[in-house]
């Protein structure tokens, strides 16, 4: 039996940080699939939009280091850093 109650509707709602991390999911799919520059391109918009977003840095920095471009890495790497100091794994 049921209490007459109704079941509530859950609804999910993304706040900007979750919509800027689906965006990095979809741009490091699409840099997967060839499209780097464009990929890197937007990251660096984005890294300008959120400074203290770290995945957003991390793949901009990963894409970059991949691309051979070391200097550029780092910065944005160390962003990721500054941004979430305790990801570890960004440090090796």
């Amino acid at each position: 039996g049921t209490d007459g109650a109704r079941p509530r509707r859950v609804t999910q709602s993304f706040d900007e940080a979750d919509q800027t991390t689906f965006e990095v999911e979809k741009l490091l799919n699409a840099a997967a699939s060839g499209a780097r520059e464009m990929a890197i391109t937007r990251l660096t918009e984005l890294r300008e939009q959120h400074p203290d977003h770290p995945r957003v840095s991390r793949a901009l920095g990963m894409l970059l280091f991949n691309e051979k471009r070391f200097e550029e890495s780092c910065a944005a790497l160390d962003d990721a850093i500054a941004a979430d100091p305790l990801a570890f794994d960004l440090y090796f």
